[in-house]
């Protein structure tokens, strides 16, 4: 009887976590994967996570901190997993070309690793941000051409570019990959 108890009460608490945070995880993923569909599939995906995991987790304050760090890694592993099935235009980027003199296959595999992180960080920039970028630097685009593309001023295509420069510095740093950052800087090769 007491068990029926405390597995009502904690159904009844995720209902209300789900009720209470659904609109508002789905407005959060959507800044990473831009397809609704998708989102609401990983949003309730988190919540059976999370109802899976019920015995081990405080349904408590902090929860709210779980579902959104559980809903992130799920952008993050369907990005992942988005780009290993299919073919991307990175590929034939800088990176790889500068891979034809690796000493080793570490190295290869280092430099793909990075490409892959890169790849998707620059998938959760902003929607202007990522094409500034991208136009900055898949489409060697100077930054007055791409403000009279865009129609907006040179000042605020620097201010993106810088903007996501930092980002994925501070990203790439994070992830451990200091060493290649100065590697990027002294051999000039931008992303």
């Amino acid at each position: 009887m007491m068990e029926e108890h405390i597995e009502e009460s904690a159904k009844d608490r995720v209902e209300d976590l789900f009720r209470n945070n659904y609109k508002s995880l789905k407005i959060y993923a959507l800044r990473f994967v831009r397809d609704l569909d998708v989102v609401e599939d990983l949003v309730q995906d988190t919540f059976v996570e999370l109802w899976n995991r019920r015995d081990y987790i405080e349904l408590d304050g902090t929860v709210k901190a779980y579902l959104y760090k559980t809903l992130y890694n799920k952008c993050l592993n369907h990005l992942n997993s988005k780009a290993t099935t299919s073919q991307s235009s990175i590929e034939n980027d800088t990176f790889l070309s500068h891979t034809d003199g690796a000493d080793s296959q570490d190295e290869v595999l280092h430099v793909k690793e990075l490409q892959e992180i890169i790849r998707v960080h620059i998938e959760t920039l902003p929607p202007q941000c990522k094409r500034i970028f991208l136009l900055s630097r898949n489409k060697d685009l100077k930054n007055r051409e791409i403000a009279e593309l865009l129609g907006i001023s040179v000042k605020s295509v620097e201010k993106q570019i810088t903007k996501a420069l930092f980002e994925l510095r501070t990203h790439l740093y994070k992830s451990g990959f200091l060493l290649f950052i100065i590697i990027l800087f002294i051999l000039k090769i931008s992303y």
